[in-house]
């Protein structure tokens, strides 16, 4: 794999790693947000269904926010792996 092709993996690597990071937190809050906010899909003050569907936008909100871990390790992983700008192609393989 020619130099310029590696760094520019490496950079993609680096871009991805940055917006999964994004969709973490946006994540985080839109799920925070959704189980705060009084008035939602089934309001709260009809019992236990109103406080089912907040457990349920929390773990869907989780499962999501893992995802996005578990990618964003995957990506910088990936970046590590890759030699940067100077590194001897010998080190790569």
């Amino acid at each position: 794999m020619d130099e310029r092709l590696k760094n520019e993996r490496r950079k993609l690597a680096s871009v991805r790693e940055k917006v999964l990071l994004m969709v973490q937190i946006l994540d985080l809050l839109a799920a925070a947000g959704y189980v705060l906010f009084p008035a939602d899909l089934v309001p709260d003050l009809l019992g236990l269904l109103g406080y089912v569907d907040d457990l349920l936008a929390a773990a869907i909100g989780i499962t999501i926010f893992l995802k996005a871990a578990g990618a964003r390790k995957k990506a910088g992983k990936e970046r590590e792996v890759l030699p940067g700008p100077g590194a001897d192609e010998g080190d790569s393989e």
